[in-house]
């Protein structure tokens, strides 16, 4: 059945593809070699974890050999469609479809409507790089406005179906999907940019504690500091789950980015902050790459430190969550690239086996992963 849905969709934007005006195609592939070596402190050399080889690239390409992308926008006048198509695993029947939409602007572009499965082209994301998240990720409509009167502002709302899975699905009414209605406000302006994405929740879809309340997601960020620094740029985004639920569903995920690019270089320092229950987390992760040869090589490194606080420590007194460091020398070939990455790190996991005392919770981590990819 998915391999039939996927092929009569193949089939119809073929044919509105030949009728387009316009065509953006766009894609990836990636691929690689993954060598990975782990060890817990008090293992000996015959219980340590056995290392791992295989076919991998793990710089967001699935858990598999690694993943084909390919995402289309076809326009016709005022009408569009946009679709995604990826594979991540080779013993899949058929692509996933993250998204596949189409669209109607109206009114000299003040308003937009999108049907399907949404979850691409929101323009109330929180746009990465930690963190690349959308609240309507399910079939519905998105209706935006962009009112003439007042540049650069979109507002809009969102009807669709449950995020979750829904037990008593076929027993919905108006109002329990009413209840899972995405409100999205957005401004960029010449100095600055803000988006505010807002998920009301319904009753219907919480199996769980852990699935109730509202979500928000945001994105805020400086424009000015560049036209006196030329390259430099603060930003942050974050995720809000749990709004107006029990305590143990509260979870806020929040980063804040400082980048510094001129023509060769880029150095950048991310700090984030977590609220997970009765645990927080603070991340620090600074990096710096430089660009030789009119990019043709990038050398650098990043590193990253965590500590988590409070009653869900995981470790008590833990001097840290987790550190480690990662050196990347990459070189480009116009749009494919090849990478080699070394990474090296200690984390702290919680760990409660009887038939092995001597074990401790700190877990040291290797692994090397040579990167295949090209984009288009």
């Amino acid at each position: 059945m998915r391999k039939l849905f996927t092929t009569l969709c193949m089939m119809t934007l073929v044919s509105w593809g030949i009728i387009a005006q316009e065509i953006d195609i766009t894609g990836e592939v990636k691929t690689g070699f993954y060598w990975e070596d782990k060890l817990r402190d008090g293992q000996s050399s015959s219980e340590k974890t056995p290392q791992t080889s295989k076919m991998h690239n793990n710089d967001d390409a699935g858990s598999g050999l690694g993943r084909f992308r390919l995402n289309v926008d076809l326009t016709k006048g005022n009408l569009g469609f946009m679709f995604r198509i990826e594979q991540t695993g080779m013993n899949e029947p058929a692509p996933d479809w993250p998204y596949a939409f189409g669209y109607i602007n109206l009114y000299d572009d003040q308003f937009k409507f999108s049907v399907g499965k949404l979850g691409g082209g929101s323009p109330w994301s929180t746009g990465g790089p930690e963190m690349w998240k959308e609240l309507e990720t399910v079939m519905g409509v998105r209706f935006e406005y962009k009112p003439s009167f007042v540049p650069g502002l979109n507002v809009g709302a969102v009807l669709n179906g449950f995020d979750k899975y829904a037990e008593q699905q076929a027993e919905a009414t108006l109002t329990d999907y009413l209840n899972e209605t995405v409100f999205g406000v957005r401004y960029d302006h010449e100095y600055f940019g803000v988006r505010f994405e807002y998920r009301l929740d319904s009753d219907i879809d919480t199996l769980r504690p852990l699935d109730e309340g509202a979500s928000l997601i945001y994105r805020v960020e400086e424009r000015i500091l560049t036209k006196y620094l030329p390259g430099f740029q603060i930003w942050a985004n974050g995720n809000y789950t749990g709004i107006s639920a029990e305590e143990e569903a509260i979870n806020f995920v929040n980063w804040l980015y400082i980048q510094y690019a001129p023509e060769n270089l880029t150095a950048q320092l991310r700090v984030g902050y977590d609220v997970i229950s009765n645990r927080s987390i603070l991340h620090l992760r600074p990096s710096f790459y430089y660009n030789f040869f009119s990019n043709l090589l990038n050398v650098g490194t990043s590193f990253q430190f965590a500590q988590d606080f409070g009653e869900g420590k995981v470790v008590e007194d833990s001097p840290f969550s987790y550190w480690n460091v990662e050196p990347k020398v990459q070189v480009n070939f116009g749009s494919a690239y090849t990478a080699f990455v070394f990474h090296y790190g200690m984390e702290y996991k919680y760990r409660d086996d009887p038939s092995h005392p001597k074990w401790g919770p700190q877990e040291q981590m290797k692994w090397l992963n040579i990167r295949f990819g090209y984009t288009f």
